[in-house]
């Protein structure tokens, strides 16, 4: 079967290993803790899960990163400024 779940909740990134840690923690799968930090479950369970990887560092966001237009590219890089030749 191929489908898609949804996600209710926003995803939950957390650190390199963070993972396992959370699987000794709360001594489940590393399944469970997939599903409860990517929010497609929402067991009293994962939410500690959740409530756990958020104190431990974790942040809630997504892995893709949004386009920046050239304007805020632009706007982020310092201008550089030419001095006159000192003669």
């Amino acid at each position: 079967m191929n489908y898609k779940t949804q996600s209710i909740l926003s995803e939950i990134l957390v650190r390199s290993g963070e993972k396992k840690a959370l699987m000794e923690i709360f001594k489940v799968s590393h399944v469970t803790i997939r599903e409860a930090l990517r929010g497609n479950i929402t067991t009293p369970l994962a939410m500690k899960i959740r409530t756990a990887a958020l104190k431990r560092g974790g942040r809630e966001g997504s892995y893709s990163t949004p386009p920046v237009s050239p304007q805020q590219n632009k706007a982020s890089k310092p201008e550089r400024i030419l001095e006159p030749a000192a003669d």
